[in-house]
C-alpha cells in the first residue's frame, strides 16, 4: 500500500473519531480516561517508552476540541510522564531533558490535530461551495437555485422570481475580450448579492443570466425590486481598457408563485418570457408576466 494512502486512511480514520467525539462531555471522558490508562500502563511498566500512547488522545483532543484542547491535554500529558519518570527515576539531567522533549512533542501533537481539523473543514467547505455556488461569481449554481425554489414551494412560501439578463456582453466579448464579459457578469452578480435580504435566492443560470426569488413579495415587490438592481449596476465601477466608464446594464423579467406557474421551471420559463418583452422596452427594463 503506497504512503500516501496510509496517510489519507489515518487521517480519515481520525476524523471520524473526531465527528464521534464532537460532543464535549463524550470526548471530555474518553480523553481523560485514555491518558489516565497510559500514565498506568508508564508506571507498571517503568518504561519512559509507553508515554508515547498519550499520542493518540492527545491528537484526538486536538482534532475533536480545537488547538487550546489539544494543547492543553498535550501538556497535562507531557507533564504527568515527566512526573512518573521523576519519581521512578533517579532524575537525573538526560532523563528530565528527554521528558521535556517529550513534553514539547505532545503538545505539538496536539496542535498538529488542531491543524487536521481544520485543514479537513476547509476540504469539506470546498466541496459544498463547488456542488452549490457558480464559480464565477459565488452565486448558487443553477442546480443548487432550482433546489432552493423547490424548498421554498415544499414549505408552502410565496415568492416572486426575478430573471435578469446582462445586457451586450456577447458584443463586450467580441469587441475587448472575454475577460471585459466576465467583469460585467461579475458586476450584475455584485449588485444582486448586495440586494437581496436574508432568506433569499440569487443564483447564476447560465453565461449571463441571473435569478432572483424573493420570499414573500409580490409583483410590485419584485419590480421594487428590480428597479434597485438597476440603480445598483450604475453605481458598478467597471471600465474599459481605454479608461473610460463601462455602464452596466440589464433587463428583468418577473413571476410570481403561486400566480404565474405551479413548478420551479415553469416559473422561470414565465419569467423567461417576460425578459424577452423586456428587452424590446429598453435597457433596464423590468416587465412581469401574465398571469393568464
Amino acid at each position: 500500500m503506497a504512503r500516501e494512502d496510509i496517510t489519507q486512511r489515518s487521517v480519515g480514520a481520525l476524523t471520524n473519531i473526531e465527528h464521534w467525539l464532537a460532543e464535549p462531555g463524550r470526548r471530555y471522558a474518553v480523553v481523560a480516561a485514555s491518558v489516565l490508562a497510559v500514565f498506568a500502563i508508564h508506571a507498571a511498566a517503568s518504561e519512559p517508552t509507553y508515554a508515547w500512547l498519550a499520542a493518540v488522545p492527545v491528537v484526538i483532543a486536538g482534532l475533536a476540541g480545537g488547538h487550546r484542547e489539544g494543547l492543553a491535554v498535550g501538556a497535562v500529558a507531557g507533564a504527568g510522564h515527566l512526573a512518573i519518570d521523576l519519581v521512578q527515576g533517579p532524575g537525573g539531567q538526560v532523563i528530565i531533558i528527554g521528558a521535556l522533549i517529550r513534553l514539547a512533542i505532545l503538545a505539538d501533537l496536539g496542535l498538529l490535530g488542531a491543524v487536521l481539523a481544520r485543514v479537513e473543514s476547509q476540504r469539506d467547505d470546498a466541496r459544498v461551495r463547488s456542488a452549490t455556488e457558480d464559480p464565477v461569481t459565488g452565486l448558487l449554481n443553477v442546480r443548487a437555485f432550482y433546489d432552493g425554489l423547490r424548498e421554498l414551494q415544499v414549505h408552502g412560501k410565496t415568492f416572486s422570481v426575478v430573471l435578469a439578463n446582462v445586457a451586450g456582453v456577447r458584443s463586450l466579448n467580441e469587441t475587448y475580450g472575454h475577460k471585459i464579459g466576465t467583469e460585467a457578469i461579475r458586476a450584475l452578480g455584485h449588485a444582486l448579492r448586495v440586494s437581496v435580504k436574508s432568506g433569499d435566492l440569487v443564483g447564476r443560470l447560465g453565461s449571463d443570466e441571473f435569478a432572483l426569488a424573493l420570499v414573500g413579495a409580490d409583483a410590485d415587490g419584485a419590480l421594487a425590486a428590480a428597479e434597485r438592481l438597476a440603480e445598483q449596476l450604475r453605481l458598478e465601477e467597471l471600465f474599459l481598457p481605454d479608461g473610460s466608464r463601462l455602464e452596466v446594464h440589464a433587463y428583468f423579467g418577473i413571476a410570481t408563485y403561486p400566480g404565474s406557474a405551479d413548478s420551479e421551471e415553469e416559473l422561470l420559463k414565465a419569467a423567461d418570457g417576460a425578459v424577452s418583452d423586456a428587452r424590446r422596452q429598453g435597457l433596464d427594463t423590468a416587465v412581469v408576466a401574465s398571469t393568464e
